[in-house]
């Protein structure tokens, strides 16, 4: 019995990378996706009135920008 989900290629709606998606669901690849929760997060934490340096915005934009290019 195999375990894993069934994947088929598919390209990121972000950055047009191919990726194995696991269903129509499935429309960003693993590093748009997890750009896209860590953006959700701070915004979260923002709007509850939590601080974010600076500092630590641009480290999560420079990760988001390199794992786009990848």
């Amino acid at each position: 019995m195999n375990s894993k989900p069934e994947t088929s290629p598919r390209r990121c709606l972000k950055c047009s990378k191919s990726f194995d998606s696991t269903g129509p669901a499935n429309r960003l690849c693993h590093g748009c996706a997890r750009g896209n929760q860590e953006v959700r997060t701070a915004t979260r934490c923002e709007s509850q009135g939590a601080t974010i340096s600076s500092d630590a915005v641009a480290r999560l934009e420079r990760r988001i920008e390199q794992e786009a290019r990848t």
